[in-house]
């Protein structure tokens, strides 16, 4: 495979609308589904051996400036890329196969061992911004990084599982902004994560954006969704646990979601505007002076 000509093609395989990129003869690899494909649209097998090189190279919906910012750099091989190396500040690389691999060996830390810590923390300074935006995907903190132009500090933490442990090790790297916004994948995974971070600090600087359409920023991004993600980011809200709500208006949603229980109104419309209605399992007492017709 020679030299991509053209990029931001709709894959073969289907599942990506842009992700796609063709060298001179027709001959494809799609950066969404790591897969090649021949110019008819058959996948094929790539033979890895070959010449080597390494640059910044725009994918996964990624500009040039950003990747290179991070200092993210891909191998290539004859021209063909192979594998995405992301820089930890503790001098690890974690390497990002690309092509057709199983997804228990796509990672791999190279040349050193794994150290604790998040990935991006070191171009940030303490305090530098007015919040920092924690990530769990590798392509994640370079597209929130991306899509909000800049606006703040973006880190993400080598998994789910190690959420904890990373965020701890860059306690008061991360406690020096004024606020910690979480966007961590929205599986359970990535709420169990969430809540083990959000422990750590203070709940009045813990922010929580909430992904509807996506499972992670990079989709976002890739699907070219910037103002939808940004809107989500601006739009964060003080952290709580699942299934608490505090403000008027997530009372007001969650009684109104819930009409089927309802099995009267009250017939006076102050009361009725007060309490919504009589609900299925309410016990209403009625307290008033003696002799006023209670029961009447």
């Amino acid at each position: 495979m020679g030299v991509f000509k053209e990029y931001g093609l709709p894959c073969p395989c289907g599942k990506s609308s842009d992700a796609y990129a063709v060298d001179h003869v027709g001959e494809g690899f799609c950066f969404s589904c790591d897969k090649y494909f021949e110019n008819d649209g058959k996948e094929m097998e790539r033979n890895m051996e070959g010449k080597q090189s390494f640059k910044t190279f725009p994918h996964r919906g990624l500009s040039f400036e950003t990747l290179k910012f991070f200092g993210i750099r891909t191998k290539f091989i004859d021209d063909t890329p192979v594998e995405t190396g992301f820089p930890h500040v503790n001098g690890m690389t974690k390497i990002r196969r690309m092509g057709s691999v199983p997804k228990k060996d796509r990672f791999y830390i190279h040349d050193s061992k794994p150290v604790p810590g998040c990935f991006g923390i070191e171009l940030f300074d303490p305090g530098s911004k007015e919040s920092i935006t924690i990530s769990e995907g590798l392509y994640d903190y370079p597209s929130i990084y991306e899509m909000t132009s800049g606006q703040t500090a973006s880190i993400a933490v080598q998994s789910s599982s190690s959420a904890k442990r990373d965020c701890t090790y860059n306690y008061d790297h991360i406690n020096s902004f004024k606020k910690i916004i979480l966007c961590f994948d929205n599986d359970e995974q990535g709420r169990k994560a969430e809540k083990e971070v959000a422990a750590l600090f203070d709940f009045n600087k813990v922010y929580r954006v909430r992904l509807t359409k996506f499972k992670d920023a990079n989709e976002y991004k890739e699907n070219k969704l910037d103002y939808d993600f940004l809107a989500a980011w601006k739009s964060a809200s003080k952290f709580s646990p699942e299934h608490i709500i505090s403000s008027f208006n997530d009372v007001r949603n969650a009684l109104e979601s819930h009409k089927e229980d309802i099995i009267g109104n009250y017939p006076f419309a102050q009361l009725e505007e007060k309490l919504y209605g009589l609900h299925k399992g309410e016990v209403v007492v009625i307290k008033a002076p003696e002799g006023v017709g209670k029961t009447e």
